[in-house]
């Protein structure tokens, strides 16, 4: 009897990735974080893992530290823990987001370049194909005539913790500021609250700053804590800096 081997031939299909881009294919959820609009949520219960380098991303030349906008996506803008979309996906910036704030680290992952961003109180990293210049906070105005010019220039900042959403718009004076803060919960109606105070000393750490609640009239003391892009509340709600443009709608 004569015995018959047939060899079985496994084809295997190979799909191999894009450059980088990183388009979300599902509805973007809103942050309302980063710079930035910074937008996507975060579950804070979760810690990010450290950021570091893929194994397969190349590290390009730092650039300076600046801001951006989201562009060219209809559905959001992944942002993942690290360079190359095999990472995992921390949030999403919703199209058209504004005040996105890269720190200046870049990588290159299948030809393809992506910049690290912070969004809320971590980072992340984006593919640049969908990022374009953008102003980031108002500066003060440069004077184009003999009218005295007010040097009042407004920053503005967003946070989501568990709970509450709050954005803030500081209006800067030399080196004092007053500001107004408004504090979202869901269901419930929006509060409000102005701030007064000194700066840090080249806006860079913490002061003590005078809080007063519009409703109440009832004053508190708390510390702030200031960064390039971050401005702590009370030394635990983390908010990053964004487009004043971009939450003009939240604030009266």
């Amino acid at each position: 009897m004569a015995l018959i081997v047939v060899g079985a031939i496994v084809l295997a299909t190979v799909v191999i990735g894009s450059n980088g881009d990183d388009v979300a294919t599902g509805p973007a959820a809103e942050i309302t974080v980063v710079p930035t609009v910074v937008e996507g949520a975060i579950d804070s219960s979760n810690p990010i893992p450290t950021i570091g380098v893929a194994s397969n991303a190349e590290a390009l030349a730092l650039e300076a530290p600046g801001w951006w906008q989201v562009v060219n996506v209809e559905q959001g803008l992944n942002v993942r823990a690290e360079p190359g979309t095999g990472a995992a996906t921390i949030g999403t910036l919703t199209a058209g987001s504004r005040g996105v704030y890269a720190t200046g680290e870049r990588a290159a992952v299948n030809g393809g370049e992506w910049k690290q961003i912070r969004l809320g109180d971590t980072l992340g990293w984006v593919s640049a194909n969908f990022l374009s210049p953008d102003d980031g906070p108002a500066a003060a105005p440069e004077p184009d005539s003999d009218e005295p010019v007010s040097t009042v220039a407004a920053t503005c900042y967003q946070g989501l913790d568990e709970l509450f959403m709050r954005t803030v718009q500081l209006d800067i004076d030399g080196g004092s500021f007053e500001g107004l803060i408004r504090i979202d919960r869901a269901g419930e109606p929006a509060v409000y609250e102005t701030a007064a105070g000194l700066l840090p000393p080249g806006r860079s750490g913490s002061v003590e700053i005078v809080v007063t609640n519009t409703a109440t009239n009832r004053e508190r003391v708390e510390s702030w804590r200031f960064g390039p892009s971050l401005l702590t509340l009370a030394q635990e709600f983390d908010t990053s800096a964004v487009s004043c443009q971009a939450v003009a709608a939240l604030l009266p």
